[in-house]
């Protein structure tokens, strides 16, 4: 993603934090179980972007 968004925009190098900022955030499923955890219900994650992103809604 950070390639082609960079070559897209012509602005590789702005580009390049995106993998280094996503490596402490959890995944989907283990989001998920953290909403379930701290006590909220019909937790849901849906891909989007062909997987690189995730929709979460959950009920109080």
């Amino acid at each position: 993603l950070p390639f082609v968004a960079g070559t897209i925009s012509g602005d590789r190098p702005a580009y390049k934090y995106l993998p280094h900022s996503l490596e402490g955030y959890p995944d989907a499923e283990a989001l998920a179980g953290l909403l379930t955890d701290i006590g909220l219900r019909d937790v849901k994650a849906t891909r989007l972007g062909g997987g690189s992103v995730a929709l979460h809604t959950a009920r109080k």
